[in-house]
């Protein structure tokens, strides 16, 4: 008796794209109209950005000496932020995942593994290039001029190829983790420290010249790098094992489904959840005695010293208007109003956790009102020392009471965001143009955001 064949990775998904094709039920007019949609909000939106950011961008600004050479040094900053955070973003994901179905009815079967994964790794090369040329060529632009359009796109196709071989590799070889996760914290201060840097020279007047950049040597070593990631990459897939491949299909699809039903807390809880269950040492800490309202302070100030993530993002915030103003210092008031929000609301943890947890507020007693007002002080005193902070970032002085509305105003978002219900779904449609739109679903889902856009309108109109 001969035993059946192991089909070839290639007719196995033959199979099974048959298969989905025949159990479809989504007919090409529901196709087009998701192509029309999407085509849509990129045309407009995009065009209006680019066109915009264009016009900004032209004109000669009369700021201080070495002021597009700030510009060279913020951009080169800037792409080291966003090298770190892309890099914790590949590994949070995996890069290489599976579903557990595929994991289930595919890869535990004789099939060759390696074959199966190398077909994911060739499209998360190819986005992360395009990705990457998108970025080195917006990078290039804004920092260096027509100038930095030469060798920018390349590069930043290499790059992103690069971090993404390199992800895969460390995917493999998971004991080093947390070494590899606290590296990338360490690049992510330095590149905020440069940030910082660039920004006082140029609040202090210091000639600095432009960045050299001989693009045909960084290009050379970008490429050198790329092939070597993608090389250690397709060395390193078959010795990612079951455990590696699952371990960010998790938030993959929590974060999937949070775009799908519009709702944000089903990946906020997953990644809240994950923070919280790593393995820490902690210590104890004894309150000063005094009334409940007292005691929910303190708990809520350590809170804040236990979640160094909130504390470093709000400390990085105090930059985003001083960036803003370097590229484009008319928008540098309404990038300073949505960056205190942003700000703010990563103070807000106590806030959000006794607004949406009835049991923990009846077990801590008094009304929810004076508990939602203690767990308020704390996103209210960092939000007045931000404000303060980066008083200097807009060319004109804010009057006293718009500045009083404003930080009001702002405080109120992060409440309203904060005390959020729950989703709920049994909501009426309106029927428009572009389809049927669940304005009640997106009024609770734009609940803060909302008070946020009238502020920036309030900012620009006065």
């Amino acid at each position: 008796m001969t035993s059946p064949a192991i089909p070839t990775v290639r007719d196995l998904r033959r199979r099974l794209r048959r298969l989905r094709r025949a159990h479809s039920e989504r007919t090409l007019g529901d196709l087009m109209t998701d192509v029309y949609i999407i085509g849509f909000v990129v045309v407009l939106y995009g065009g209006s950005a680019s066109v915009a950011l264009r016009r900004h961008l032209a004109q000669r600004f009369g700021g201080p000496v070495g002021f597009e050479a700030t510009r060279g040094w913020l951009m080169v900053a800037v792409l080291v932020v966003l090298a770190a955070v892309a890099w914790r973003g590949l590994r949070a994901l995996g890069p290489l995942l599976t579903t557990p179905a595929a994991l289930s009815w595919c890869l535990a079967t004789p099939i060759d593994r390696s074959a199966w994964l190398r077909t994911p790794l060739r499209w998360e090369l190819a986005i992360s290039a395009v990705l990457g040329a998108i970025t080195g060529t917006f990078a290039g632009w804004a920092g260096f001029g027509t100038a930095g359009l030469t060798w920018a796109p390349a590069i930043g196709a290499a790059v992103g190829v690069a971090l993404t071989g390199a992800a895969v590799a460390a995917q493999s070889r998971d004991r080093a983790q947390r070494r590899r996760l606290v590296v990338a914290d360490a690049v992510l201060a330095v590149g905020v420290a440069l940030i910082g840097l660039a920004l006082a020279a140029r609040l202090a007047d210091v000639r600095t010249g432009p960045p050299r950049l001989p693009g045909a040597a960084w290009l050379g070593l970008a490429l050198v790098a790329a092939a070597g990631m993608v090389w250690l990459a397709v060395r390193s897939v078959p010795r990612i094992d079951r455990a590696a491949l699952t371990g960010g299909a998790q938030l993959a699809a929590s974060g999937l489904t949070a775009v799908v039903m519009l709702d944000p807390t089903l990946l906020t809880v997953l990644v809240e959840a994950r923070r919280w269950s790593r393995a820490r040492r902690v210590h104890s800490r004894h309150f000063v005695r005094s009334r409940r309202a007292w005691a929910l302070f303190q708990a809520d100030i350590l809170r804040q010293a236990r979640r160094p993530a909130g504390l470093f993002a709000w400390a990085a915030l105090i930059l985003a208007p001083y960036a803003v103003a370097a590229f484009v210092p008319a928008a540098a008031a309404p990038a300073r109003i949505v960056a205190g929000y942003l700000a703010a609301e990563r103070l807000s943890a106590g806030l959000r956790l006794v607004a949406r947890s009835a049991s923990l507020r009846r077990m801590l007693g008094g009304s929810n009102g004076a508990l939602k007002t203690v767990h308020l002080a704390v996103p209210a005193l960092g939000l007045v020392a931000w404000w303060a902070l980066t008083q200097w970032s807009v060319p004109t002085a804010t009057p006293p009471a718009l500045t009083v509305l404003l930080v009001a105003g702002l405080l109120g978002a992060v409440y309203r965001t904060a005390t959020r219900p729950p989703m709920s779904y049994d909501v009426g449609l309106a029927y428009t143009p572009m389809g049927s739109v669940p304005v009640p679903l997106l009024r609770r889902l734009l609940r803060g955001p909302d008070l946020v856009a009238i502020l920036v309108l309030i900012d620009l109109l006065v």
